[in-house]
Protein backbone atom coordinates (compact mmCIF):
# COMPACT_ATOMS: atom_id res chain seq x y z
CA UNK A 1 0.00 0.00 0.00
CA UNK A 2 1.28 3.64 -0.44
CA UNK A 3 1.08 6.13 1.54
CA UNK A 4 1.13 9.40 0.00
CA UNK A 5 2.65 12.51 1.91
CA UNK A 6 1.15 15.58 2.86
CA UNK A 7 2.38 19.07 3.06
CA UNK A 8 5.34 20.04 2.12
CA UNK A 9 6.32 16.90 0.62
CA UNK A 10 3.17 16.16 -1.16
CA UNK A 11 4.98 19.72 -3.79
CA UNK A 12 7.76 16.99 -4.80
CA UNK A 13 7.47 16.31 -8.44
CA UNK A 14 8.36 12.41 -9.39
CA UNK A 15 7.18 11.31 -5.73
CA UNK A 16 4.02 9.41 -5.54
CA UNK A 17 4.35 8.56 -1.62
CA UNK A 18 5.82 5.79 0.44
CA UNK A 19 5.44 2.21 1.91
CA UNK A 20 6.14 0.44 4.86
CA UNK A 21 8.20 -3.04 4.08
CA UNK A 22 7.39 -5.64 6.19
CA UNK A 23 10.72 -4.97 8.18
CA UNK A 24 9.76 -1.51 9.24
CA UNK A 25 11.88 0.44 6.79
CA UNK A 26 10.03 3.77 4.83
CA UNK A 27 10.84 3.54 0.86
CA UNK A 28 9.78 6.22 -1.31
CA UNK A 29 8.18 5.48 -4.34
CA UNK A 30 8.79 7.36 -7.35
CA UNK A 31 6.57 8.39 -10.50
CA UNK A 32 8.74 7.14 -13.29
CA UNK A 33 6.09 8.69 -16.19
CA UNK A 34 6.60 12.21 -13.99
CA UNK A 35 10.55 11.83 -13.95
CA UNK A 36 10.81 10.66 -17.31
CA UNK A 37 8.95 13.54 -18.76
CA UNK A 38 11.18 15.94 -16.28
CA UNK A 39 13.21 18.38 -18.40
CA UNK A 40 15.47 20.54 -16.38
CA UNK A 41 16.06 23.50 -16.64
CA UNK A 42 18.80 25.31 -18.65
CA UNK A 43 21.59 25.62 -16.50
CA UNK A 44 23.79 29.42 -16.25
CA UNK A 45 26.81 29.14 -18.46
CA UNK A 46 29.65 29.50 -15.78
CA UNK A 47 31.62 32.62 -15.33
CA UNK A 48 35.21 31.41 -15.24
CA UNK A 49 37.54 33.90 -13.41
CA UNK A 50 40.92 34.89 -15.47
CA UNK A 51 42.74 33.15 -12.62
CA UNK A 52 41.30 30.09 -13.45
CA UNK A 53 42.43 30.16 -17.22
CA UNK A 54 46.14 31.28 -16.61
CA UNK A 55 48.50 28.48 -15.01
CA UNK A 56 51.16 30.12 -12.74
CA UNK A 57 54.27 29.14 -13.43
CA UNK A 58 57.42 29.25 -11.15
CA UNK A 59 60.60 28.59 -12.57
CA UNK A 60 62.89 26.76 -10.03
CA UNK A 61 66.74 27.29 -10.47
CA UNK A 62 68.79 25.53 -8.73
CA UNK A 63 72.35 23.09 -9.71
CA UNK A 64 70.96 20.34 -7.20
CA UNK A 65 68.65 17.52 -8.78
CA UNK A 66 67.23 16.95 -5.17
CA UNK A 67 66.83 20.39 -4.30
CA UNK A 68 64.81 20.92 -7.83
CA UNK A 69 62.31 18.05 -7.42
CA UNK A 70 61.53 18.71 -3.80
CA UNK A 71 60.97 22.69 -4.60
CA UNK A 72 58.97 21.19 -8.00
CA UNK A 73 57.02 19.39 -5.20
CA UNK A 74 55.82 21.97 -3.21
CA UNK A 75 55.41 24.45 -6.04
CA UNK A 76 52.81 21.46 -7.13
CA UNK A 77 51.25 21.29 -4.08
CA UNK A 78 50.03 24.78 -4.40
CA UNK A 79 48.62 24.54 -7.39
CA UNK A 80 51.17 25.50 -9.43
CA UNK A 81 53.46 24.66 -12.47
CA UNK A 82 57.13 24.07 -11.90
CA UNK A 83 59.38 24.99 -14.59
CA UNK A 84 63.13 23.71 -13.96
CA UNK A 85 67.12 24.94 -15.07
CA UNK A 86 70.09 23.68 -13.80
CA UNK A 87 71.69 27.19 -13.81
CA UNK A 88 71.76 30.61 -14.81
CA UNK A 89 72.43 29.47 -18.39
CA UNK A 90 69.73 27.24 -18.39
CA UNK A 91 67.45 29.42 -16.90
CA UNK A 92 68.29 32.30 -19.34
CA UNK A 93 67.46 30.57 -22.35
CA UNK A 94 64.44 28.91 -21.34
CA UNK A 95 63.26 32.20 -20.21
CA UNK A 96 64.39 33.87 -23.97
CA UNK A 97 62.43 30.80 -25.39
CA UNK A 98 59.13 30.77 -23.07
CA UNK A 99 55.58 32.04 -25.05
CA UNK A 100 54.69 33.05 -21.35
CA UNK A 101 57.08 33.65 -18.53
CA UNK A 102 56.92 32.69 -15.36
CA UNK A 103 55.37 34.78 -12.46
CA UNK A 104 58.16 34.22 -9.95
CA UNK A 105 61.84 32.28 -10.18
CA UNK A 106 62.95 30.94 -7.44
CA UNK A 107 67.12 30.80 -7.55
CA UNK A 108 70.13 28.92 -5.52
CA UNK A 109 72.99 31.54 -5.54
CA UNK A 110 75.56 29.31 -6.44
CA UNK A 111 75.81 27.40 -9.11
CA UNK A 112 78.24 25.96 -12.50
CA UNK A 113 78.34 28.18 -15.59
CA UNK A 114 76.37 31.56 -14.51
CA UNK A 115 75.48 31.66 -10.68
CA UNK A 116 72.75 33.02 -8.88
CA UNK A 117 73.91 36.89 -8.98
CA UNK A 118 75.02 37.19 -12.80
CA UNK A 119 71.62 35.55 -13.61
CA UNK A 120 69.79 37.92 -11.47
CA UNK A 121 71.42 40.69 -13.18
CA UNK A 122 70.69 39.43 -16.40
CA UNK A 123 67.35 39.16 -15.76
CA UNK A 124 67.28 42.92 -14.26
CA UNK A 125 69.33 44.38 -17.44
CA UNK A 126 66.49 42.61 -19.69
CA UNK A 127 63.47 44.85 -20.92
CA UNK A 128 61.59 41.63 -21.17
CA UNK A 129 62.30 39.84 -17.63
CA UNK A 130 63.23 42.59 -15.69
CA UNK A 131 59.27 42.69 -13.73
CA UNK A 132 59.61 38.94 -12.78
CA UNK A 133 60.09 38.78 -9.35
CA UNK A 134 63.47 37.00 -8.65
CA UNK A 135 63.93 34.73 -5.12
CA UNK A 136 66.97 33.93 -3.78
CA UNK A 137 66.99 30.33 -1.89
CA UNK A 138 70.31 29.90 -0.06
CA UNK A 139 72.27 28.17 2.15
CA UNK A 140 74.23 31.64 2.78
CA UNK A 141 72.72 33.30 5.48
CA UNK A 142 75.04 36.22 6.03
CA UNK A 143 75.13 39.94 5.07
CA UNK A 144 77.43 39.93 2.71
CA UNK A 145 75.28 37.64 0.24
CA UNK A 146 71.86 39.38 1.41
CA UNK A 147 73.60 42.91 -0.13
CA UNK A 148 75.03 41.41 -2.58
CA UNK A 149 71.62 39.75 -3.52
CA UNK A 150 69.88 43.20 -3.49
CA UNK A 151 72.81 44.77 -5.59
CA UNK A 152 71.63 42.09 -8.61
CA UNK A 153 68.54 43.47 -7.43
CA UNK A 154 66.80 39.95 -6.04
CA UNK A 155 63.25 40.45 -4.78
CA UNK A 156 63.44 38.58 -1.99
CA UNK A 157 65.78 36.13 -0.03
CA UNK A 158 64.96 32.96 2.04
CA UNK A 159 67.65 30.51 3.59
CA UNK A 160 67.87 26.77 3.36
CA UNK A 161 66.24 25.13 4.61
CA UNK A 162 62.82 26.76 3.73
CA UNK A 163 59.74 26.72 5.18
CA UNK A 164 57.30 25.85 2.67
CA UNK A 165 54.66 27.80 4.27
CA UNK A 166 56.91 30.43 4.08
CA UNK A 167 57.79 30.42 0.26
CA UNK A 168 54.03 29.63 -0.92
CA UNK A 169 53.07 32.96 0.80
CA UNK A 170 55.87 34.47 -0.83
CA UNK A 171 55.32 33.31 -4.43
CA UNK A 172 51.61 34.35 -3.31
CA UNK A 173 52.61 37.67 -2.85
CA UNK A 174 55.08 38.20 -5.44
CA UNK A 175 52.60 36.83 -8.03
CA UNK A 176 50.07 38.81 -6.76
CA UNK A 177 48.02 35.94 -6.31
Amino acid sequence: MIKPFEKPLDSIKGLLGAAILGSGELVPILDMPALLKYKRPPEEPRKIAVEELEEITVMVVDDSPSVRHMTSKVIENAGWKPEVARDGVEAMEKLKAARRLPAVILSDIEMPRMDGYEMAVAISENPKLRDIPVVFISSRSGEKHREKATAAGITEYLTKPFNEADLTSTVKRLAKI
